[in-house]
């Protein structure tokens, strides 16, 4: 049935149609044409209409007429000019080259004849076959098949062949392939289990360890003729942090390919994978027990390096060679690399081996024992040390021992023998130094040799022991007037010696030829015992020896002399009965006069203080010096307060007096003030007023607050005991104590007016100090006790 428009109608549903013919009257016949009217009757639950309709295409008279069955069935081929296949047809599925024999049915056809549809006339016989296998044409690509339409009746037969095409197309087929796939994943024995995404290459991805999925979850597997592959895709997309990958599927058919994007799950993530690697190199490096070496171990760890890295072995718990996995390196470094002498601390060499597998590194360190410690090695190679003797070319050959001091104690001075005679070659990694212990040093001026004390040195350990060197200058001169002096014990009068080997200073023998004199003075008992007199006679010549090979004889008769006119000083002004040491004002007109003997008694600029001199005097002369320099400080301070500045070029001049009154004690100020020392070494003049005053202030508070110390160290540094107050004093300031010896605890404790009678009868090497001085300072006892107070 065809609508008013041309196109079919469809009956909507519950409805229903029935036809019948009408009456005669209205029946409206037409042979020519082949129609005639009929009636339609349309039902709809129990309701009904009818209408009249025209019935078509009924044969017509001409059509009713005997033709010639060749001619209708060209006319009827004629007519068809085009085959499609019907919109409800199967094949529309199918390829074209999948099309059967079977399948070339009319009822999956639909002849056309100029654009309309077209039902062939009655009687003929509809049927389709393929053409021979030359002349077919399957287009796959396009859908098309070559067919021949074929029209029979009764024995006659016309054919003619048409292009059929709607079937389906190899995109459309790979499309529908591809709906088929809704995933890809792992299969079961998948080698990417066990790999990061990033590190997958196109090469693992293949369908032994890839599994295709359909959209049921079974398993895929390709239509005939469809090939796959898997790649990965152009962005990659590896996320190691999931574990996932963009993978691109692409399935291909007769040369046409279709690609669709998947993700990968459930592959190792970076953390798994690392943990992974990382429980399985910490189950190898478990394996290894010990760390051994072939090298020699009759040394220090430190001197294993990196060369020797080469020889060391790792083993197993059953002392077998530990094998390393073919996927894992192993190498070997020094745990204590930035600091190799802490393994020679113990003598134990740190060994860091490292497994290293896809830059995942585990680490364990081993111990490699039986090298030597720094405390053996240093006790080793001190024990081989015997003794020493100056080199070839050590300027102390022209000294004599007693003359060396600690800044001579360099290494290029002295060469180490051994027991044998040989000479001691030190190790890269010792320190040798030398050093003077003044308690304990041995000096024999005689045979040119001193004691000194070798020190071998590694990092903070240290080894020391006493050796003698030789080599030194000896006191040849001194030692044959000794022996002429022990030969002549009883004479008084002593030949005059050679001095040509005295250094050039004359001066001394001035002090030498009063020895034998003053032994027999102060011990009477022994003019008649040679022995005895031979023995002290001995002892005296030996510190006298020690004392002149010290320091050049100049400088000690200088000082020797200056000290002298400090005491004489003291008790020249000491004797004036109505002097106190707050109030000098009765003497400051001899100020000036003071400050000049002072200049007068230094006549050459320098430093006089030094403490070897000092053993020399008596305790109870230091005190005495102890005094007079109180008495000096009330001298400064009395001038501070007096305009006796001149405004004019000289006062640089009376700033370097004032320099000169301080002493012997000005080394030490100038030891603790830096302001002194641009005055001394450069020739500035004159001196800012203002600046001279207050330098003036600060020396004077200097000297004021530091004499009692420095006078403690004289005593206590060079005389080996202490008074009990001075111990005190030290004891209760630490900064004041640490200048001191470190044994100052065990010192005597001494007793001030035993060594005030003992001064009584001392006798200068230099000079003798009358009876009256130490009688006076004995009537004042009352002085020295409130000055022992006050101290």
């Amino acid at each position: 049935m065809k609508k008013s428009d041309g196109s079919s109608y469809s009956l909507p549903a519950k409805f229903s149609l029935s036809f019948d013919l009408v009456d005669q009257s209205k029946r409206e016949i037409d042979d020519d044409n082949g129609s005639l009217n009929i009636v339609l009757k349309l039902e709809f639950e129990n309701q009904s209409l009818t209408k009249i309709i025209k019935l078509n295409n009924l044969t017509t008279k001409d059509q009713s007429k005997p033709i010639d069955q060749e001619s209708q069935l060209d006319s009827e081929i004629q007519k068809i000019s085009k085959v499609e296949l019907l919109e409800s047809s199967k094949l529309k599925d199918k390829l074209a080259s999948e099309i059967l024999e079977s399948d070339l049915r009319a009822e999956n056809f639909q002849l056309k004849s100029n654009g309309q549809n077209y039902t062939l006339a009655q009687g003929i016989t509809l049927s389709f076959e393929s053409p021979k296998s030359s002349e077919k044409q399957v287009d796959d690509l396009n859908g098309s098949l070559r067919i021949i339409v074929k029209l029979t009746k009764e024995n006659e037969v016309k054919t003619n062949t048409f292009i059929v095409s709607g079937f389906k197309t190899i995109d459309r087929f790979l499309d529908d392939e591809l709906k088929q796939i809704s995933s890809i994943e792992l299969s079961k024995n998948s080698k990417l289990k066990d790999k990061i995404p990033s590190d997958i290459l196109n090469s693992d991805l293949n369908l032994e360890n890839i599994q295709i999925k359909k959209v049921d979850n079974l398993s895929y597997s390709p239509s005939p003729g469809v090939s796959l592959s898997l790649s990965l895709s152009k962005e990659k997309q590896a996320n190691d942090e999931h574990g996932s990958l963009k993978v691109d599927l692409k399935i291909e058919k007769s040369g046409r390919s279709k690609i669709k994007t998947f993700t990968l799950y459930n592959l190792k993530t970076k953390n798994q994978l690392n943990n992974s690697i990382k429980s399985f190199l910490e189950e190898q490096i478990n394996q290894i027990s010990k760390i051994e070496t072939s090298l020699n171990k009759e040394a220090l760890p430190s001197s294993f390096d990196n060369q020797s890295l080469a020889s060391l072995k790792a083993k197993k718990q059953d002392n077998l060679d530990y094998l390393v996995p073919s996927d894992v390196s192993i190498s070997y470094d020094f745990e204590n690399k930035n600091n190799r002498e802490i393994d020679d601390e113990n003598g134990i060499l740190k060994i860091k081996v490292t497994l290293t597998k896809s830059n995942i590194k585990v680490t364990k360190v081993f111990d490699i024992s039986g090298f030597k410690d720094i405390e053996k090695l240093l006790e080793e190679q001190i024990q081989n040390i015997n003794l020493a003797q100056l080199t070839s070319n050590s300027e102390l050959k022209n000294i004599f021992a007693s003359q060396v001091k600690g800044e001579n104690l360099i290494n290029s001075n002295f060469q180490l023998k051994k027991a044998d005679n040989s000479y001691y070659s030190t190790l890269n990694k010792i320190q040798i130094s030398y050093r003077l212990d003044e308690k304990t040093k041995k000096v024999n001026n005689l045979e040119g040799s001193l004691e000194i004390i070798v020190k071998l040195q590694i990092n903070q350990k240290f080894k020391e022991k006493n050796i003698k060197v030789s080599g030194f200058k000896k006191i040849e001169t001194l030692e044959k007037q000794r022996q002429i002096w022990s030969q002549n014990w009883k004479s008084d009068v002593i030949p005059k010696p050679d001095i040509s080997k005295f250094e050039g200073v004359s001066e001394i023998w001035e002090w030498f030829k009063e020895l034998p004199k003053l032994i027999k003075k102060e011990n009477p008992q022994i003019i008649d015992n040679k022995e005895e007199f031979n023995k002290i006679l001995i002892e005296r010549y030996k510190k006298f020896v020690e004392f002149i090979g010290d320091d050049n004889p100049r400088d000690i008769k200088k000082n020797t002399k200056l000290i002298g006119e400090y005491v004489n000083h003291f008790f020249n002004l000491y004797n004036k009965k109505n002097l106190s040491f707050r109030d000098f004002s009765s003497e400051a007109s001899r100020q000036t006069n003071i400050i000049g003997t002072f200049d007068q008694v230094s006549t050459e600029k320098g430093e006089y203080f030094d403490y070897k001199m000092f053993s020399q005097i008596p305790i109870a002369q230091l005190f005495i010096m102890k005094n007079y320099a109180q008495m000096r400080i009330d001298i400064l301070n009395k001038m501070n307060t007096q305009e006796i500045y001149k405004e004019n070029g000289s006062i640089h001049i009376l700033f370097i007096k004032i320099l000169d009154f301080l002493n012997p004690l000005r080394q030490y100020f100038l030891s603790y003030d830096n302001k002194v020392h641009p005055f001394l070494d450069k020739n500035i003049y004159p001196y800012p007023k203002h600046y001279i005053k207050e330098f003036y202030k600060d020396l004077t508070n200097l000297y004021n607050k530091e004499i009692n110390f420095l006078i403690d160290l004289i005593i206590v540094n060079t005389n080996r005991f202490i008074t009990a107050d001075s111990l005190e004093r030290i004891k209760n300031n630490p900064d004041y104590k640490k200048y001191f010896l470190p044994e100052i605890d065990n010192l005597e404790i001494m007793n001030f007016h035993d060594e005030l009678e003992k001064a009584k009868s001392y006798q200068s090497i230099t000079s003798s100090y009358p009876d009256k001085e130490f009688n006076i300072a004995k009537e004042n006892k009352d002085f020295f006790d409130e000055w022992i107070k006050q101290s």
